[in-house]
């Protein structure tokens, strides 16, 4: 009976929540349409396991399929090495951001000059990301991967009350964002969302030997 009930909430939840398409079948069909529209989507993996794919098949997805331009956070892989590691899936960023329907920026940190020291706190992130989203008017927002930006950190409070700002912020924006982390949730009680599991390899563009990436969403970070 337990089992029947949440399957039975999940449907109604797909029923009421609108979506926007990953441009990913398998996870739209598990997602009952996507990813929560409006609302941040924290994709969990391993090393290789298809998280940057997955949020750039979003992203273009998006510009070319729905008419919702997008940015791109990068803080490991540099604009330049990002286009070139997708155009082998049919993905052109060049022309996309020639089309003002794509933006990519690349936020360069380095962790070992990462101390914790006073207060911590990601206004200058938010900044320069709302900078982006403004000038082409992004609906769609991807963040990969932000535990760069936490490495230095050991005080999970910190971690929490940042990851809290976060979404409240892109959630007041009014943007669909996929945020990734490498390995399981961020310290964070598994219970804090709701989650699915799809394999990327699923997608005809991402070519992956990783099984799963976990996505979590709904979060209430209180």
């Amino acid at each position: 009976m337990g089992l029947v009930k949440a399957l039975r909430n999940r449907r109604a939840t797909n029923r009421s929540l609108p979506k926007a398409p990953s441009g990913v079948q398998g996870l739209d069909e598990i997602t009952g349409g996507g990813l929560p529209r409006g609302r941040p989507t924290l994709v969990c993996g391993g090393a290789g396991c298809g998280k940057t794919l997955l949020a750039m098949e979003f992203l273009v997805c998006g510009a070319t399929q729905h008419g919702e331009p997008g940015v791109f956070m990068a803080f490991e892989e540099s604009a330049q090495e990002l286009t070139q590691n997708v155009r082998s899936l049919g993905f052109d960023l060049d022309d996309l951001a020639e089309q003002k329907k794509l933006v990519v920026d690349f936020v360069r940190v380095e962790r070992s000059e990462i101390e914790e020291t006073g207060d911590y706190d990601l206004e200058g992130l938010f900044v320069r990301m709302g900078q982006a989203i403004d000038t082409i008017g992004a609906k769609r927002v991807v963040l990969d991967t932000i535990e760069t930006l936490f490495s230095g950190l050991s005080n999970t409070a910190i971690l929490r009350a940042e990851l809290r700002r976060l979404f409240r912020w892109l959630k007041d924006k009014g943007v669909t964002a996929v945020i990734a982390w490498p390995g399981t949730s961020p310290k964070l009680p598994a219970s804090e969302g709701n989650a699915a599991c799809t394999s990327p390899s699923r997608s005809r563009r991402a070519r992956s030997s990783a099984t799963c990436v976990r996505l979590v969403w709904g979060w209430s970070l209180g």
